[in-house]
């Protein structure tokens, strides 16, 4: 079906265009209409865009109206100057008021003494974990070659675990138990068929470290399960 009207189908057909030309034709009149149409759809929408980002600049950027100011009759007399003027209350000077919203100046820190403090706890934790590291070692479980900082800083969250879970006013007693109760555990030292040896990275752990203190990992007593034995033991049978 053609989209041209039937006047511009009668001139082509008086030029002597055949049918199939005729419809060549009008495709290519209607696409060029169709693309001017979108053009003009798209210079529109541009031109509103741009009039409405105008329009909200002008909106950001204009001033308030304020009502005039009031002409100097209406204007309240400056009061005069006092010749000498009386001191400040004393209470006033004293600090900052407290209806005024200041707040007083926060107390000045020593930078050198609060660096001092700070290696000095440094020091007392690395030598917490060479201690530990020492009653880890001499309990002939697999050697802890290095202190590395995640270690320090598990061993040091522990000592604390220690003193107030453990209640250990010594902290290398606790460790001496906890090492102790590791070596003596099959499970944690291969003497299983798993074949799993622990080292001091696994026991230093929180949840580890909970569960050989509380006993998680000890030796149970094995368990006969011969079924003769079971029966005669149980009564069955007899």
């Amino acid at each position: 079906m053609l989209s041209m009207d039937h006047e511009r189908y009668h001139q082509l057909r008086l030029a002597g265009k055949t049918p199939a030309e005729i419809e060549g034709i009008d495709a290519i009149e209607w696409r060029d209409r169709h693309r001017a149409g979108n053009r003009e759809r798209q210079r529109q929408c541009r031109a509103r865009r741009r009039n409405g980002a105008i329009f909200s600049a002008l909106e950001r950027h204009a001033k308030p109206v304020t009502d005039p100011p009031f002409p100097d009759r209406e204007r309240s007399p400056t009061p005069p100057k006092e010749i000498n003027p009386s001191p400040p209350c004393p209470s006033l000077r004293s600090g900052p008021s407290l209806r005024s919203g200041t707040k007083p100046d926060k107390p000045v820190v020593d930078l050198g003494e609060f660096r001092k403090k700070k290696a000095q706890k440094r020091k007392a934790s690395l030598e917490l974990g060479f201690a530990v590291c020492d009653v880890w070692n001499a309990k002939g479980l697999p050697q802890a070659v290095d202190l590395t900082e995640q270690r320090r800083r598990l061993i040091t969250a522990r000592c604390k675990q220690m003193r107030e879970v453990y209640n250990y006013d010594n902290v290398m007693d606790g460790f001496a138990a906890w090492a102790d109760k590791v070596k003596n555990s099959d499970y944690l030292t291969a003497n299983t068929p798993a074949q799993f040896s622990c080292n001091i990275d696994f026991a230093i752990e929180i949840n580890e470290f909970t569960k050989i203190m509380e006993g998680c990992y000890a030796n149970k007593p094995q368990r006969d399960w011969n079924y003769r034995k079971y029966a005669q033991r149980s009564g069955y049978g007899s």
